[in-house]
């Protein structure tokens, strides 16, 4: 999933009484930027999966990104843990064998 984000220079600008905010956005792979104007930056959009973004106030922004990244680290991360340890074991265990049928192969050839 892919998001929009700013980066490189962002000034408040001292022009509107709005306060809006001038940043430039990266369009892709750091390659191109837009000049972009943030009319309200009190509210952002965040990318809540599956191609749907919701437009928060900045607590809730931060609110709701602390409690995905605690599901996403305590949840997700964990079981993917569980199941690379449980692919490594497999591994391990057909490395084993196939020494084990390579030295028996190498004694029938004595």
């Amino acid at each position: 999933s892919s998001s929009s984000s700013s980066s490189g220079s962002s000034s408040s600008s001292s022009s509107n009484s709005k306060k809006e905010l001038e940043s430039l956005v990266d369009l892709g792979h750091e390659i191109a930027y837009s000049r972009a104007v943030v009319p309200n930056p009190n509210a952002i959009f965040v990318n809540v999966g599956m191609g749907f973004h919701v437009e928060f106030t900045l607590e809730e922004a931060i609110y709701f990104i602390n409690r995905r990244v605690s599901y996403l680290t305590n949840d997700v991360l964990a079981g993917r843990i569980e199941k690379v340890e449980t692919v490594a074991n497999h591994l391990k265990d057909s490395l084993a064998i196939m020494k084990s049928l390579d030295d028996e192969f190498q004694m029938m050839r004595l």
